[in-house]
């Protein structure tokens, strides 16, 4: 250790592995990953964290031919407001930003 540094090809590895054991973890606790690093923050980069597909994204993706998913997810944002659920307006905002649905955040 103390001297021994990891680059390259073998970082590249070990952050794999260690996102793997991240995920499974996770998993054993039924958690999504997204869920799973709002709770242990520490042990998800803020980078790897905001960049995580969560469920409203993956159903984004999934939608039909021809329907619009900010539309589909702006809906979804007004639906959860109304009912003052922040944590799912949150994960809805998150989705728009991994789409590009949020290019100016002041346009929602």
């Amino acid at each position: 250790m103390g001297d021994t540094y990891a680059c390259g090809k073998t970082l590249i590895e070990l952050t794999g592995g260690l996102a793997g054991a991240i995920e499974a973890v996770a998993l054993s606790e039924s958690m999504s990953l997204e869920d799973f690093c709002e709770k242990y923050e520490v042990l998800c980069a803020k980078g790897g964290k905001q960049n995580i597909d969560n469920e409203y994204v993956l159903q984004a993706r999934d939608l039909p031919k021809g329907t619009d998913p900010c539309a589909w997810l702006r809906d979804l944002q007004k639906d959860a407001a109304a009912r003052g659920d922040t944590a799912e307006v949150r994960k809805i905002k998150r989705a728009q930003k991994a789409l590009g649905c949020r290019p100016n955040a002041n346009d929602f």
